[in-house]
């Protein structure tokens, strides 16, 4: 397991060295160092990998020599990366952020990249998991981010990652603008939250979702080639059916240039079933059209805008 200790340390040589030799003692492993005199003259950030017992015993001695800052509460170091517009102050925002949140930023790195974008990399402390969560998810909505690196046996952090990496990925998979991405976000949150709550895993679900996803991407332009029949019934009625590669089923009855519809399929699929309804009724748009919804999933309401009355 993974422990980042906030050092006080004397400004004179050999005072890392002391901290480095009490570590490899006691069988640690120094994964990540961070100081900045310009910042703290005393304050070094010390992230080690060891087994609890011997987290425990590092920690004892280093509070011994007067090094610990705060042992009650260790905290660690995540490294983020954000990807903002090259423009004059893009990264002000991120940085008022996380001024507000009171972290410490142990690294920075950012350059241009001959693209609009630049990528910053900023490390920071953070001593409580949850205001790391609410911070990410605050940051999701102010540009595109990715975590690299974090302390995976936090479970609360490790799920905030996961649904906002998840988020991004259908974000870029279905083209969505950042009102949808935001809105994707929040209910992946309350998904997670619901699944945490019940002790089940989100890795199913989750995988379902994105499997959802892709598969409504894949059916769109060309590829949208649903099965369309036609069968007369009584009294001048015809009945339609569009069957969609991706289920969503609607039935259209017609009788003298009107149009009764059953369902009316995904609104991702607008496009392309308003260009094949054209084409099955000619005078399309200028027809009344009136829509019985046998229930209000989304693949079954994504067209009401089209009609008279629903």
């Amino acid at each position: 397991m993974k422990k980042t200790f906030i050092t006080q340390m004397p400004d004179k040589a050999g005072a890392f060295l002391s901290a480095s030799r009490i570590i490899s003692h006691a069988g640690g492993n120094i994964t990540r160092v961070s100081y900045n005199k310009a910042v703290d003259v005393h304050m070094l950030f010390l992230e080690v990998s060891a087994t609890e017992h011997q987290l425990a015993q590092i920690e004892t001695q280093l509070k011994n020599i007067g090094y610990i800052l705060d042992a009650s509460s260790p905290g660690q170091t995540i490294l983020i990366e954000f990807r903002l517009l090259d423009v004059p102050n893009s990264v002000r925002p991120v940085l008022e952020l996380i001024n507000r949140y009171n972290f410490n930023i142990t690294y920075l790195s950012g350059q241009q990249n001959d693209t609009d974008y630049q990528n910053f990399k900023i490390g920071l402390f953070v001593q409580e998991e949850g205001s790391i969560r609410r911070f990410l998810e605050e940051a999701a909505r102010l540009c595109e981010l990715k975590v690299l690196d974090y302390d995976k046996s936090q479970r609360t952090l490790d799920n905030t990652v996961f649904y906002l990496s998840f988020a991004r990925q259908v974000s870029d998979l279905l083209h969505l603008d950042k009102d949808a991405e935001n809105a994707l976000i929040d209910n992946s949150n309350r998904i997670m939250q619901n699944l945490d709550e019940r002790d089940r895993s989100s890795q199913l679900t989750f995988s379902y979702i994105g499997k959802f996803a892709e598969m409504l991407h894949s059916f769109q332009g060309e590829n949208f080639r649903p099965t369309v029949s036609m069968r007369v019934l009584a009294d001048g009625f015809l009945l339609h059916c569009i069957e969609p590669p991706c289920g969503s089923n609607s039935y259209i009855l017609e009788k003298d240039g009107d149009l009764l519809f059953i369902d009316c399929g995904f609104a991702c699929y607008a496009r392309e079933m308003l260009r094949l309804l054209r084409e099955m009724f000619p005078g399309f748009d200028t027809r009344r059209k009136d829509l019985i919804l046998t229930h209000p999933d989304i693949d079954h309401c994504g067209l009401m805008f089209l009609f008279d009355k629903v």
